[in-house]
Protein backbone atom coordinates (compact mmCIF):
# COMPACT_ATOMS: atom_id res chain seq x y z
CA UNK A 1 0.00 0.00 0.00
CA UNK A 2 2.76 2.38 1.09
CA UNK A 3 4.92 1.68 -1.90
CA UNK A 4 1.80 2.46 -4.03
CA UNK A 5 1.19 5.94 -2.56
CA UNK A 6 4.43 6.79 -2.83
CA UNK A 7 4.50 5.51 -6.59
CA UNK A 8 1.47 7.65 -7.52
CA UNK A 9 2.80 10.86 -5.75
CA UNK A 10 5.67 10.76 -7.29
CA UNK A 11 4.03 10.23 -11.17
CA UNK A 12 1.32 13.37 -9.98
CA UNK A 13 5.38 15.06 -8.90
CA UNK A 14 6.40 14.55 -12.17
CA UNK A 15 3.03 15.70 -13.99
CA UNK A 16 3.17 18.69 -12.44
CA UNK A 17 6.74 19.39 -13.10
CA UNK A 18 6.17 18.94 -16.42
CA UNK A 19 3.01 20.71 -16.68
CA UNK A 20 4.93 23.77 -14.60
CA UNK A 21 7.94 23.06 -17.57
CA UNK A 22 5.55 23.78 -20.28
CA UNK A 23 3.59 26.19 -19.28
CA UNK A 24 7.23 28.15 -18.00
CA UNK A 25 9.50 27.48 -21.13
CA UNK A 26 6.74 26.28 -24.25
CA UNK A 27 3.44 27.88 -23.90
CA UNK A 28 4.30 31.70 -23.29
CA UNK A 29 6.22 31.33 -26.98
CA UNK A 30 3.15 29.99 -28.91
CA UNK A 31 1.81 33.28 -29.72
CA UNK A 32 -1.25 32.60 -31.82
CA UNK A 33 -3.14 34.41 -34.82
CA UNK A 34 -6.69 34.01 -33.88
CA UNK A 35 -9.42 35.04 -36.56
CA UNK A 36 -13.07 36.23 -36.20
CA UNK A 37 -15.43 37.54 -38.77
CA UNK A 38 -18.28 40.36 -37.42
CA UNK A 39 -20.95 42.28 -38.96
CA UNK A 40 -20.85 45.98 -38.84
CA UNK A 41 -23.45 48.55 -39.62
CA UNK A 42 -21.01 50.89 -42.07
CA UNK A 43 -20.81 51.21 -45.46
CA UNK A 44 -17.83 49.58 -45.70
CA UNK A 45 -15.75 46.12 -45.09
CA UNK A 46 -12.31 46.58 -43.02
CA UNK A 47 -9.85 44.35 -41.10
CA UNK A 48 -8.43 45.21 -37.78
CA UNK A 49 -5.44 43.60 -35.60
CA UNK A 50 -6.62 43.91 -31.75
CA UNK A 51 -3.88 42.90 -29.07
CA UNK A 52 -3.46 43.45 -25.46
CA UNK A 53 -1.77 42.99 -21.82
CA UNK A 54 1.52 42.81 -23.41
CA UNK A 55 2.96 43.54 -20.02
CA UNK A 56 6.59 43.69 -20.76
CA UNK A 57 8.93 43.48 -17.77
CA UNK A 58 9.87 40.87 -15.42
CA UNK A 59 7.64 38.12 -16.74
CA UNK A 60 7.46 39.09 -20.35
CA UNK A 61 11.08 39.74 -21.97
CA UNK A 62 10.61 43.30 -23.96
CA UNK A 63 12.73 41.25 -26.64
CA UNK A 64 9.53 39.36 -28.27
CA UNK A 65 8.65 42.92 -28.65
CA UNK A 66 10.01 42.74 -32.13
CA UNK A 67 8.34 39.33 -33.22
CA UNK A 68 4.99 40.32 -32.06
CA UNK A 69 4.69 43.55 -34.15
CA UNK A 70 6.38 41.38 -36.82
CA UNK A 71 2.84 39.12 -36.20
CA UNK A 72 0.99 42.15 -36.44
CA UNK A 73 2.10 43.83 -39.64
CA UNK A 74 1.84 40.33 -41.76
CA UNK A 75 -1.65 40.33 -41.22
CA UNK A 76 -2.05 43.98 -43.63
CA UNK A 77 -4.36 45.31 -41.31
CA UNK A 78 -6.35 48.36 -42.09
CA UNK A 79 -6.02 49.61 -38.72
CA UNK A 80 -4.77 48.26 -35.43
CA UNK A 81 -5.99 48.49 -31.72
CA UNK A 82 -4.27 47.76 -28.00
CA UNK A 83 -6.42 46.99 -24.86
CA UNK A 84 -4.02 48.32 -22.59
CA UNK A 85 -1.29 47.04 -20.01
CA UNK A 86 1.87 47.89 -22.09
CA UNK A 87 4.27 46.67 -19.12
CA UNK A 88 3.76 45.21 -15.97
CA UNK A 89 5.37 46.80 -13.52
CA UNK A 90 7.80 49.60 -14.35
CA UNK A 91 9.14 50.82 -11.06
CA UNK A 92 9.78 46.80 -10.35
CA UNK A 93 11.25 46.33 -13.92
CA UNK A 94 12.54 49.39 -15.17
CA UNK A 95 16.01 48.12 -15.70
CA UNK A 96 14.59 45.25 -18.29
CA UNK A 97 12.85 48.07 -20.35
CA UNK A 98 14.05 50.24 -23.00
CA UNK A 99 11.53 52.64 -23.29
CA UNK A 100 12.78 54.41 -26.61
CA UNK A 101 13.14 51.22 -28.14
CA UNK A 102 9.79 49.66 -27.00
CA UNK A 103 8.57 53.25 -28.82
CA UNK A 104 10.52 52.27 -31.96
CA UNK A 105 8.83 49.11 -31.96
CA UNK A 106 5.47 50.23 -31.58
CA UNK A 107 6.47 52.97 -34.23
CA UNK A 108 6.94 50.37 -36.67
CA UNK A 109 2.72 49.45 -36.66
CA UNK A 110 1.84 51.79 -39.22
CA UNK A 111 -1.34 51.30 -40.86
CA UNK A 112 -3.17 53.26 -43.26
CA UNK A 113 -6.03 54.09 -40.86
CA UNK A 114 -3.73 53.86 -37.86
CA UNK A 115 -2.92 52.87 -33.99
CA UNK A 116 -5.06 53.22 -31.65
CA UNK A 117 -5.21 52.65 -27.57
CA UNK A 118 -6.42 52.67 -24.40
CA UNK A 119 -5.68 52.63 -20.78
CA UNK A 120 -5.46 49.31 -18.70
CA UNK A 121 -4.70 49.33 -15.30
CA UNK A 122 -1.13 48.65 -15.01
CA UNK A 123 -0.47 51.57 -17.39
CA UNK A 124 -1.61 53.48 -14.27
CA UNK A 125 -0.16 51.58 -11.83
CA UNK A 126 3.53 50.64 -10.93
CA UNK A 127 4.90 54.00 -12.35
CA UNK A 128 3.36 52.95 -15.52
CA UNK A 129 1.19 56.56 -15.46
CA UNK A 130 4.47 58.38 -16.19
CA UNK A 131 5.73 55.92 -19.15
CA UNK A 132 2.71 55.02 -20.87
CA UNK A 133 1.35 58.31 -22.66
CA UNK A 134 5.03 59.03 -23.48
CA UNK A 135 5.63 55.78 -25.17
CA UNK A 136 2.82 55.89 -27.27
CA UNK A 137 3.44 59.20 -28.34
CA UNK A 138 6.72 58.43 -29.36
CA UNK A 139 5.01 55.69 -31.43
CA UNK A 140 2.61 57.65 -33.00
CA UNK A 141 -0.02 55.83 -31.18
CA UNK A 142 -3.23 57.47 -30.39
CA UNK A 143 -4.40 57.26 -27.42
CA UNK A 144 -8.53 57.03 -26.75
CA UNK A 145 -10.05 58.23 -22.87
CA UNK A 146 -13.14 58.57 -23.28
CA UNK A 147 -13.66 59.57 -26.83
CA UNK A 148 -14.65 59.15 -30.17
CA UNK A 149 -13.19 58.85 -33.23
CA UNK A 150 -14.90 58.87 -37.03
CA UNK A 151 -12.54 57.08 -39.64
CA UNK A 152 -15.22 57.93 -42.98
CA UNK A 153 -12.45 55.05 -44.88
CA UNK A 154 -14.04 52.76 -42.94
CA UNK A 155 -17.09 54.03 -42.22
CA UNK A 156 -16.41 53.53 -38.51
CA UNK A 157 -16.52 55.27 -35.41
CA UNK A 158 -14.21 53.68 -32.49
CA UNK A 159 -14.72 54.61 -29.36
CA UNK A 160 -11.98 54.43 -26.34
CA UNK A 161 -13.26 54.60 -22.65
CA UNK A 162 -10.58 55.26 -19.46
CA UNK A 163 -9.62 52.43 -17.35
CA UNK A 164 -12.37 51.29 -14.83
CA UNK A 165 -10.39 50.78 -11.97
CA UNK A 166 -7.58 54.24 -11.64
CA UNK A 167 -9.38 55.82 -14.09
CA UNK A 168 -13.33 57.67 -15.06
CA UNK A 169 -14.87 55.66 -17.43
CA UNK A 170 -17.66 57.43 -19.50
CA UNK A 171 -19.12 56.65 -22.85
CA UNK A 172 -22.29 57.75 -23.56
CA UNK A 173 -21.53 61.58 -24.74
CA UNK A 174 -19.16 60.44 -27.32
CA UNK A 175 -21.53 57.91 -29.15
CA UNK A 176 -24.01 61.14 -29.39
CA UNK A 177 -22.55 61.68 -32.87
CA UNK A 178 -21.39 58.02 -34.09
CA UNK A 179 -21.74 57.70 -37.26
CA UNK A 180 -21.39 54.01 -39.17
CA UNK A 181 -20.03 50.51 -37.40
CA UNK A 182 -19.52 51.24 -33.80
CA UNK A 183 -15.99 49.29 -32.00
CA UNK A 184 -15.96 49.96 -28.09
CA UNK A 185 -12.48 49.77 -26.96
CA UNK A 186 -11.99 49.02 -23.19
CA UNK A 187 -9.56 47.21 -20.60
CA UNK A 188 -11.94 45.56 -18.29
CA UNK A 189 -14.29 43.32 -20.03
CA UNK A 190 -16.92 43.53 -17.26
CA UNK A 191 -17.15 47.21 -16.83
CA UNK A 192 -17.34 47.92 -20.96
CA UNK A 193 -20.15 45.63 -21.17
CA UNK A 194 -21.86 47.16 -18.85
CA UNK A 195 -21.48 50.58 -19.51
CA UNK A 196 -21.97 49.90 -23.67
CA UNK A 197 -25.35 50.69 -25.21
CA UNK A 198 -25.73 49.62 -28.94
CA UNK A 199 -22.40 48.73 -30.32
CA UNK A 200 -21.22 46.27 -33.32
CA UNK A 201 -18.27 45.20 -31.14
CA UNK A 202 -16.58 45.96 -27.81
CA UNK A 203 -12.90 44.78 -27.57
CA UNK A 204 -10.98 44.14 -24.07
CA UNK A 205 -8.52 42.26 -22.53
CA UNK A 206 -7.54 42.73 -18.95
CA UNK A 207 -8.03 38.44 -18.18
CA UNK A 208 -5.67 36.92 -19.59
CA UNK A 209 -8.08 34.12 -20.07
CA UNK A 210 -7.33 33.11 -16.19
CA UNK A 211 -3.58 32.55 -17.64
CA UNK A 212 -3.58 29.18 -15.88
CA UNK A 213 -6.17 26.95 -16.86
CA UNK A 214 -6.95 24.51 -14.71
CA UNK A 215 -9.83 23.75 -11.95
CA UNK A 216 -9.86 26.23 -8.67
CA UNK A 217 -6.54 27.78 -9.98
CA UNK A 218 -7.91 29.64 -12.82
CA UNK A 219 -10.41 32.06 -10.46
CA UNK A 220 -7.70 32.72 -8.55
CA UNK A 221 -5.60 34.23 -11.72
CA UNK A 222 -8.78 36.04 -12.70
CA UNK A 223 -8.69 40.04 -11.91
CA UNK A 224 -11.88 42.16 -10.73
CA UNK A 225 -13.64 43.24 -13.89
CA UNK A 226 -13.34 40.18 -15.82
CA UNK A 227 -15.60 37.55 -13.99
CA UNK A 228 -18.23 37.27 -16.18
CA UNK A 229 -16.44 37.35 -19.40
CA UNK A 230 -13.14 35.75 -18.80
CA UNK A 231 -12.26 34.22 -22.80
CA UNK A 232 -13.63 34.55 -26.59
CA UNK A 233 -16.43 35.79 -28.28
CA UNK A 234 -19.67 36.61 -26.38
CA UNK A 235 -23.10 37.85 -27.87
CA UNK A 236 -25.16 40.38 -26.22
CA UNK A 237 -28.51 41.78 -27.30
CA UNK A 238 -26.44 45.02 -28.11
CA UNK A 239 -23.70 43.62 -30.20
CA UNK A 240 -20.48 40.90 -29.36
CA UNK A 241 -17.47 41.67 -26.94
CA UNK A 242 -14.32 40.27 -27.71
CA UNK A 243 -11.95 39.45 -24.57
CA UNK A 244 -8.33 38.15 -25.33
CA UNK A 245 -6.04 35.82 -23.68
CA UNK A 246 -3.75 38.38 -24.08
CA UNK A 247 0.50 38.48 -24.78
CA UNK A 248 2.30 38.67 -21.74
CA UNK A 249 1.91 37.53 -17.94
CA UNK A 250 1.46 38.98 -14.73
CA UNK A 251 1.71 37.13 -11.11
CA UNK A 252 3.52 34.31 -12.64
CA UNK A 253 5.49 33.92 -15.44
CA UNK A 254 3.51 31.01 -16.60
CA UNK A 255 0.84 30.29 -19.11
CA UNK A 256 -1.44 27.20 -19.24
CA UNK A 257 -4.48 26.48 -21.82
CA UNK A 258 -4.25 29.93 -22.57
CA UNK A 259 -1.83 30.83 -25.37
CA UNK A 260 -1.12 34.24 -26.14
CA UNK A 261 -2.49 35.42 -28.59
CA UNK A 262 -3.58 38.37 -31.12
CA UNK A 263 -6.80 38.95 -33.11
CA UNK A 264 -7.32 39.47 -36.57
CA UNK A 265 -10.79 40.94 -36.85
CA UNK A 266 -12.22 41.08 -40.42
CA UNK A 267 -15.57 43.27 -40.57
CA UNK A 268 -18.22 42.91 -43.42
CA UNK A 269 -20.69 45.81 -44.10
CA UNK A 270 -24.26 44.30 -42.82
CA UNK A 271 -26.87 47.68 -42.66
CA UNK A 272 -29.64 45.85 -42.52
CA UNK A 273 -28.49 44.14 -39.26
CA UNK A 274 -30.49 46.15 -37.18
Amino acid sequence: MKQGIKKGCCVVLGMAVLLAGYGYGVEPRRLKVRHLTVSGRGTKDFRMVFFSDTHFGKYYPQSRAEHLMQLIKAQAPDLVLFGGDLVDQYVRDEQQLDLSSLAQCLGSLSSPQGVYAVWGNHDYSGGGIGIYEKVMNEASVTLLKNEAIYLPDLDMTLMGIDDSFYGTPVWQKAWDEAKGTRILLGHEPDEAAAMAGDVDLILSGHSHGGQVRLPVVTQLFLPPGAHTYIKGLFERENGAILVSSGVGMTKLPLRLGNPPEIWVIDVKSDQGRR
